[in-house]
């Protein structure tokens, strides 16, 4: 059977003039995710507001089905499901049904109900939408009907979504929810501060869904840490790659600046400026790769850092903004979404941090702002800064995750 994977699209509608550069966007992102899970030739084409992609060849099941999953993950896509053609014959559409369903049985996937509803984008059909959902359903309950299969309309188990299209009918029988959002890149681009904790990646994720493509910076706090740590982030950013379509990781040796503000700083402000000048140096790589933003994983009031007080304290050294979309975020709340987007199991590895390694027995909760800010004006630290970008190993992934050498 010839395969075709259906993609239907998350908000683009609401675009108007600017769908065209969505669906480019989304259409690339896709292509990229083809090229590296499906080794068949592919065409995308545009099919009456969704995405049709056409497989020829042989299709590996398995690969199929990675291909599926991947594409699940592309921001901007709504649901994706896999279509199998057939003649424009109303009988060979029944018996392609019916072979569907015995597929369905053998993975003990068999619904205990169903309906039909059929699109024509071939208007020249000459069938109407009502008859092709009675004529080929009523093949299919025949054949199945020993078995207790019902046909429901209202709240079905299963939908066989039919569409004609020019050159053949497609069936399919199996919808798979998308991310949604918007395709990425449409929304412009971010640094994304990444620790080795839950929040972060998960904040990365929801930037992901509103179409913000990301580069990331870790900051290596060697030689207090060892080169574990650094290999779970590789980890975590391998996993993040894969809701994007090509994906940087900056490793920015921190540990010399960490040590000379722990030294001149009051040790109560520590956390707070550690944070602060990592805010500098995410902003000077921005400039550099021409970013509009910073994004971190704060979650207001979780740790002393992020209060109301000292966020606002470190904004102040930002010439961007700093986009942190978990400010509202429980704690259940985040470890259930990283778990969602399988970050989970490596974000929980034990690891050591240099932050709290360096950090107060009693961290300042609302930074004094006269404070802060004449540290900030006597300590500029840019030579450090400035050799530590310099001094940053650069990881490249791939749509799938792989690390490119």
């Amino acid at each position: 059977m010839n395969t075709l994977i259906f993609v239907s699209v998350d908000e683009l509608w609401l675009k108007g003039k600017n769908r065209r550069l969505y669906v480019k966007a989304i259409t690339e992102h896709i292509s990229k995710v083809l090229k590296a899970y499906m080794p068949a030739k592919f065409e995308i084409r545009n099919e009456n507001q969704r995405l049709a992609i056409f497989l020829s060849g042989d299709v590996d099941e398995t690969n199929l089905a990675k291909t599926v999953e991947a594409l699940t993950r592309v921001p901007g896509i709504f649901t994706v499901s896999v279509s199998h053609a057939c003649a424009k014959d109303l009988q060979v559409m029944g018996e392609l049904g019916i072979n569907l369903f015995n597929k369905l049985q053998k993975e003990g996937k068999f619904p205990k109900s169903f309906k039909v509803v059929s699109t024509r984008t071939d208007k020249r059909f000459p069938v109407t939408t009502p008859e092709i959902n009675i004529e080929v359903g009523g093949i299919i309950f025949l054949h199945f009907e020993s078995l207790g299969l019902k046909v429901d309309l209202h709240k079905p188990e299963l939908v066989l979504d039919i569409r004609i299209l020019n050159d053949s009918a497609y069936l399919s029988t199996e919808v798979y929810p998308g991310m949604g959002g918007l395709p990425v890149g449409t929304s412009g681009h971010v640094v994304t501060m990444l620790s080795g904790g839950l929040d972060s990646p998960v904040a990365s994720y929801l930037m992901s869904k509103r179409g913000c493509s990301q580069v990331f910076v870790f900051f290596f706090a060697y030689p207090f840490v060892g080169d574990e740590v650094k290999d779970k982030i590789v980890k975590l950013c391998s996993q993040l790659a894969k809701f994007q379509s090509r994906t940087q990781l900056y490793i920015i040796p921190f540990g010399a600046v960490q040590q000379q503000i722990g030294q001149a700083c009051h040790s109560e402000y520590r956390t707070i400026l550690f944070r602060a000048y990592m805010i500098k140096v995410a902003n000077m790589l921005a400039k550099k790769i021409d970013a509009e933003a910073i994004c971190t994983g704060d979650s207001l009031g979780q740790v002393s850092s992020q209060t109301l007080t000292n966020m606002a304290l470190v904004d102040r050294v930002s010439e961007r903004i700093v986009l942190r979309p978990l400010l509202g975020h429980n704690k259940r709340e985040i470890i259930d979404q990283a778990r969602k987007i399988g970050t989970y199991e490596t974000s929980i590895l034990p690891y050591d941090d240099a932050c709290s390694l360096f950090a107060p027995k009693k961290p300042i909760i609302r930074g004094d702002l006269g404070y802060f800010t004449k540290f900030i004006e006597e300590n500029s630290f840019d030579q450090l800064l400035n050799q530590a970008i310099l001094d940053a190993e650069i990881y490249r992934f791939q749509v799938d995750g792989k690390i490119l050498e």
